[in-house]
């Protein structure tokens, strides 16, 4: 993750391709990259003085152990290049809001989450059974 910058100081400094990056990547791709992802979110109302974080997440090629990760079994993985960015800002709200840019096809998508600031009471989460507890390790992985 790029460090704590307010937004504004973040889309400055990937306009000037200044930004902590992973050797290996295209630096003027991924700066442009996450000057956009920032400037969406400022389109969206999020205050320039606000403060933001980017972070770069790279793919990953499966070479064996597809899906046996997350439920505890082995797996033989690398990093790739491609991957996705990501630029964070604080709220003052239980929302969750996600804008997405698809680079190739220049195509947008938004969404909207509400958060729920109280975790389900235990008898919600028990009356679904046993594969709530196996579906748990998947974030985590």
């Amino acid at each position: 993750a790029d460090r704590c910058r307010t937004l504004g100081e973040l889309i400055r400094a990937a306009d000037a391709e200044e930004l902590s990056l992973p050797a290996g990547l295209d630096v003027a791709q991924t700066s442009r990259s996450f000057a956009l992802a920032a400037r969406r979110l400022e389109g969206a109302g999020v205050a320039a003085s606000a403060p933001a974080y980017g972070f770069w997440v790279p793919g990953r090629v499966e070479v064996a152990g597809k899906h046996t990760d997350y439920a505890g079994g082995r797996s033989l993985l690398c990093a790739v290049t491609r991957g996705f960015y990501a630029v964070s800002a604080e709220r003052d709200d239980a929302l969750f809001r996600v804008h997405v840019s698809f680079g190739l096809s220049g195509a947008q998508a938004d969404a909207t989450l509400q958060l729920h600031p109280e975790p389900a009471p235990s008898g919600e989460a028990e009356a679904s059974g046993a594969a709530v507890q196996e579906w748990i390790k998947y974030p985590a992985a």
